[in-house]
């Protein structure tokens, strides 16, 4: 559920890889996607 569809990046407490089901969940998760649309922008 985290790979991203088209121009749709998942980012939420249910697809951490860590702590899925809290908060430090939901952060770790928003900044992997954060970092996946940097990255897909910077090519």
């Amino acid at each position: 559920m985290r790979e991203p569809f088209d121009r749709i990046h998942w980012a939420g407490t249910e697809t951490a890889t860590e702590w899925s089901g809290y908060l430090d969940g939901a952060l770790q998760s928003g900044i992997r996607a954060a970092k996946e649309v940097i990255h897909k922008q910077a090519i």
